[in-house]
Protein backbone atom coordinates (compact mmCIF):
# COMPACT_ATOMS: atom_id res chain seq x y z
CA UNK A 1 0.00 0.00 0.00
CA UNK A 2 1.47 3.68 -0.81
CA UNK A 3 2.26 5.80 1.88
CA UNK A 4 1.72 9.79 1.32
CA UNK A 5 5.70 10.11 1.44
CA UNK A 6 5.94 7.99 -1.66
CA UNK A 7 3.76 11.06 -3.21
CA UNK A 8 7.08 13.67 -4.69
CA UNK A 9 5.74 17.11 -4.48
CA UNK A 10 8.47 18.87 -6.25
CA UNK A 11 6.92 19.38 -10.16
CA UNK A 12 10.15 19.73 -11.74
CA UNK A 13 11.71 16.59 -12.73
CA UNK A 14 15.09 17.99 -13.57
CA UNK A 15 15.61 19.89 -11.00
CA UNK A 16 14.87 16.89 -8.76
CA UNK A 17 18.10 15.94 -10.84
CA UNK A 18 19.66 18.94 -9.91
CA UNK A 19 19.33 18.35 -5.81
CA UNK A 20 22.12 15.78 -6.02
CA UNK A 21 24.40 18.10 -7.89
CA UNK A 22 23.93 20.75 -5.35
CA UNK A 23 25.54 17.85 -2.20
CA UNK A 24 27.81 17.01 -4.45
CA UNK A 25 28.74 20.68 -4.27
CA UNK A 26 28.51 20.76 -0.61
CA UNK A 27 24.96 22.55 -0.12
CA UNK A 28 22.68 20.33 2.43
CA UNK A 29 20.66 22.84 3.73
CA UNK A 30 17.06 22.89 2.52
CA UNK A 31 17.69 26.76 1.86
CA UNK A 32 21.55 26.13 0.25
CA UNK A 33 19.74 23.56 -2.08
CA UNK A 34 16.82 25.93 -3.20
CA UNK A 35 19.49 28.32 -3.76
CA UNK A 36 21.57 25.97 -5.60
CA UNK A 37 18.50 24.91 -8.18
CA UNK A 38 16.99 28.12 -8.82
CA UNK A 39 13.74 28.32 -6.17
CA UNK A 40 12.53 30.84 -3.88
CA UNK A 41 10.22 30.05 -0.80
CA UNK A 42 12.91 30.22 2.14
CA UNK A 43 13.76 27.01 2.52
CA UNK A 44 9.73 25.26 1.61
CA UNK A 45 10.67 23.95 -1.96
CA UNK A 46 14.29 23.05 -1.05
CA UNK A 47 12.67 20.29 1.47
CA UNK A 48 10.10 19.29 -1.31
CA UNK A 49 13.02 18.67 -3.51
CA UNK A 50 15.24 17.03 -1.78
CA UNK A 51 12.36 15.01 0.00
CA UNK A 52 11.94 14.23 -4.34
CA UNK A 53 15.50 13.34 -4.67
CA UNK A 54 15.24 10.52 -1.94
CA UNK A 55 12.11 9.08 -3.32
CA UNK A 56 14.24 8.75 -6.68
CA UNK A 57 16.91 6.89 -5.22
CA UNK A 58 19.59 9.81 -5.37
CA UNK A 59 20.48 10.72 -1.76
CA UNK A 60 19.73 9.98 1.47
CA UNK A 61 19.08 12.10 4.42
CA UNK A 62 20.26 11.49 8.26
CA UNK A 63 20.18 13.84 10.60
CA UNK A 64 19.27 16.89 8.26
CA UNK A 65 22.62 15.91 6.54
CA UNK A 66 22.33 14.67 2.84
CA UNK A 67 24.65 12.50 1.30
CA UNK A 68 25.07 10.90 -2.38
CA UNK A 69 23.90 7.28 -2.93
CA UNK A 70 25.68 5.30 -5.52
CA UNK A 71 22.61 6.54 -7.93
CA UNK A 72 23.15 9.77 -7.02
CA UNK A 73 26.85 9.73 -8.08
CA UNK A 74 26.29 8.27 -11.11
CA UNK A 75 23.76 11.22 -11.81
CA UNK A 76 25.92 14.14 -11.55
CA UNK A 77 28.56 12.76 -13.39
CA UNK A 78 26.57 12.48 -16.78
CA UNK A 79 27.56 15.32 -18.68
CA UNK A 80 24.70 15.58 -21.22
CA UNK A 81 21.60 17.22 -20.32
CA UNK A 82 19.61 14.34 -22.42
CA UNK A 83 21.64 11.28 -20.73
CA UNK A 84 20.51 13.20 -17.25
CA UNK A 85 16.68 13.34 -18.23
CA UNK A 86 16.93 9.39 -19.10
CA UNK A 87 18.80 8.38 -16.28
CA UNK A 88 16.12 10.58 -14.04
CA UNK A 89 13.50 8.35 -15.82
CA UNK A 90 14.75 5.43 -14.81
CA UNK A 91 15.03 5.94 -11.30
CA UNK A 92 11.34 7.72 -11.35
CA UNK A 93 10.29 4.19 -12.80
CA UNK A 94 11.44 2.16 -9.67
CA UNK A 95 9.73 4.48 -7.00
CA UNK A 96 6.80 2.68 -5.29
CA UNK A 97 4.47 4.80 -6.81
CA UNK A 98 5.55 4.83 -10.60
CA UNK A 99 5.81 1.30 -10.18
CA UNK A 100 1.84 1.23 -9.02
CA UNK A 101 1.09 3.26 -11.73
CA UNK A 102 2.86 1.26 -14.59
CA UNK A 103 1.00 -1.98 -13.29
CA UNK A 104 -2.62 -0.82 -13.82
CA UNK A 105 -1.70 0.59 -16.93
CA UNK A 106 -0.50 -2.54 -17.88
CA UNK A 107 -3.85 -4.49 -16.42
CA UNK A 108 -6.00 -1.68 -17.20
CA UNK A 109 -4.81 0.49 -19.63
CA UNK A 110 -6.84 3.27 -18.55
CA UNK A 111 -8.05 6.45 -20.14
CA UNK A 112 -6.66 9.32 -18.64
CA UNK A 113 -9.55 9.89 -16.70
CA UNK A 114 -9.45 7.02 -15.31
CA UNK A 115 -5.78 7.36 -14.59
CA UNK A 116 -6.87 10.46 -12.67
CA UNK A 117 -9.70 8.68 -10.67
CA UNK A 118 -6.75 5.97 -9.46
CA UNK A 119 -4.38 8.26 -8.63
CA UNK A 120 -6.83 9.83 -5.84
CA UNK A 121 -7.86 6.19 -4.96
CA UNK A 122 -4.75 5.39 -4.24
CA UNK A 123 -3.92 8.95 -2.33
CA UNK A 124 -4.29 8.49 1.30
CA UNK A 125 -3.51 11.72 2.42
CA UNK A 126 -5.45 14.95 2.76
CA UNK A 127 -8.03 16.08 0.58
CA UNK A 128 -7.18 19.55 0.07
CA UNK A 129 -3.47 18.30 -1.24
CA UNK A 130 -4.58 15.86 -3.65
CA UNK A 131 -4.49 17.89 -6.19
CA UNK A 132 -1.11 19.62 -6.21
CA UNK A 133 0.14 16.05 -5.93
CA UNK A 134 -1.55 15.26 -8.98
CA UNK A 135 -0.20 17.66 -10.74
CA UNK A 136 3.24 17.11 -9.76
CA UNK A 137 2.42 13.19 -11.17
CA UNK A 138 0.60 14.93 -13.97
CA UNK A 139 3.88 16.30 -14.57
CA UNK A 140 5.79 13.28 -14.62
CA UNK A 141 3.80 11.11 -16.25
CA UNK A 142 4.10 13.40 -19.44
CA UNK A 143 7.94 13.17 -19.35
CA UNK A 144 7.26 8.93 -19.01
CA UNK A 145 5.29 9.69 -22.01
CA UNK A 146 7.42 11.45 -23.78
CA UNK A 147 10.02 8.70 -23.18
CA UNK A 148 7.59 6.69 -25.36
CA UNK A 149 7.12 4.15 -22.25
CA UNK A 150 3.60 4.90 -22.04
CA UNK A 151 1.79 5.75 -25.27
CA UNK A 152 -2.15 5.99 -26.22
CA UNK A 153 -4.09 3.30 -28.05
CA UNK A 154 -7.20 5.47 -28.78
CA UNK A 155 -8.07 7.09 -25.51
CA UNK A 156 -6.22 4.53 -23.67
CA UNK A 157 -2.53 4.80 -21.76
CA UNK A 158 -0.57 1.73 -22.77
CA UNK A 159 3.07 0.59 -21.95
CA UNK A 160 5.04 0.92 -24.91
CA UNK A 161 8.60 -0.59 -25.89
CA UNK A 162 11.04 1.50 -23.79
CA UNK A 163 14.63 2.40 -26.31
CA UNK A 164 16.03 5.22 -24.02
CA UNK A 165 19.45 5.24 -22.54
CA UNK A 166 19.49 2.10 -20.00
CA UNK A 167 21.57 0.59 -17.50
CA UNK A 168 23.81 -1.34 -19.86
CA UNK A 169 27.41 -2.49 -18.27
CA UNK A 170 29.18 -2.83 -21.83
CA UNK A 171 28.26 0.54 -23.37
CA UNK A 172 30.91 2.53 -24.34
CA UNK A 173 29.69 5.79 -24.52
CA UNK A 174 31.66 8.46 -26.76
CA UNK A 175 31.46 12.00 -28.03
CA UNK A 176 28.59 12.29 -30.64
CA UNK A 177 25.93 9.98 -31.49
CA UNK A 178 26.62 6.37 -31.20
CA UNK A 179 25.34 3.12 -31.82
CA UNK A 180 25.91 0.38 -29.00
CA UNK A 181 26.30 -2.98 -30.30
CA UNK A 182 24.80 -4.52 -27.13
CA UNK A 183 21.36 -2.88 -27.45
CA UNK A 184 21.28 -0.58 -30.60
CA UNK A 185 19.68 2.28 -28.31
CA UNK A 186 21.15 5.60 -29.11
CA UNK A 187 24.09 6.95 -26.23
CA UNK A 188 25.57 10.45 -25.52
CA UNK A 189 28.76 11.38 -24.12
CA UNK A 190 30.47 9.58 -21.13
CA UNK A 191 29.71 8.58 -18.30
CA UNK A 192 27.81 5.30 -17.75
CA UNK A 193 30.51 4.14 -16.40
CA UNK A 194 31.63 0.20 -16.30
CA UNK A 195 31.83 -0.41 -12.30
CA UNK A 196 28.28 0.25 -12.16
CA UNK A 197 27.65 -0.82 -8.51
CA UNK A 198 25.10 -3.77 -7.18
CA UNK A 199 22.76 -1.26 -5.99
CA UNK A 200 22.29 0.00 -9.42
CA UNK A 201 22.35 -3.18 -11.20
CA UNK A 202 19.43 -4.54 -8.76
CA UNK A 203 17.28 -1.37 -9.52
CA UNK A 204 18.12 -1.31 -13.28
CA UNK A 205 17.22 -5.25 -13.10
CA UNK A 206 14.09 -4.43 -11.46
CA UNK A 207 13.09 -1.56 -14.24
CA UNK A 208 13.45 -4.18 -16.55
CA UNK A 209 11.54 -6.74 -15.45
CA UNK A 210 8.71 -3.95 -14.94
CA UNK A 211 8.91 -3.32 -18.48
CA UNK A 212 9.77 -6.36 -19.92
CA UNK A 213 6.55 -7.10 -18.03
CA UNK A 214 3.92 -5.09 -20.80
CA UNK A 215 2.36 -6.77 -23.69
CA UNK A 216 4.11 -6.48 -26.62
CA UNK A 217 7.39 -6.82 -25.84
CA UNK A 218 9.20 -8.99 -28.14
CA UNK A 219 11.61 -11.62 -27.33
CA UNK A 220 13.75 -10.67 -29.20
CA UNK A 221 13.89 -7.46 -27.25
CA UNK A 222 13.70 -9.09 -24.31
CA UNK A 223 17.17 -10.59 -24.83
CA UNK A 224 18.36 -7.34 -25.75
CA UNK A 225 17.76 -5.70 -22.29
CA UNK A 226 18.26 -8.51 -20.28
CA UNK A 227 20.92 -7.02 -17.60
CA UNK A 228 21.58 -10.31 -15.82
CA UNK A 229 20.71 -13.36 -17.95
CA UNK A 230 24.27 -14.19 -19.39
CA UNK A 231 26.77 -12.08 -17.06
CA UNK A 232 26.74 -10.60 -13.73
CA UNK A 233 29.49 -8.83 -11.71
CA UNK A 234 31.56 -10.18 -8.57
CA UNK A 235 31.89 -7.48 -5.34
CA UNK A 236 35.31 -6.28 -7.06
CA UNK A 237 33.47 -4.64 -10.40
CA UNK A 238 35.24 -7.96 -12.51
CA UNK A 239 32.68 -9.23 -15.34
CA UNK A 240 31.86 -12.94 -15.28
CA UNK A 241 30.06 -15.44 -17.68
CA UNK A 242 27.86 -17.80 -17.15
CA UNK A 243 30.68 -20.08 -15.78
CA UNK A 244 31.73 -17.72 -13.50
CA UNK A 245 34.96 -17.03 -14.29
CA UNK A 246 36.05 -13.47 -14.48
CA UNK A 247 36.65 -12.11 -18.24
CA UNK A 248 39.53 -9.63 -17.56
Amino acid sequence: MLKTEDFPQADILDQVGEVARAVAENNYSDSEIEEFIGLQSHGRQGRYYRKASEILGLISTTKNISVLTPLGKELVSIESAGARREFLVKCLLDTPLFKEALSYIRLRRPTDKQLKSWFFQVYKGAEGTASRRYKTFDNYMNIIKASKIIKHAGQKNILGKYTGLGFVKTMSIKEGVARSKTTGIKTEKSSLRRDIDLQKLERANDIHMTLVSAKGVSTKLCKLINLSKHRRWTNEGRETGKDGRSKS
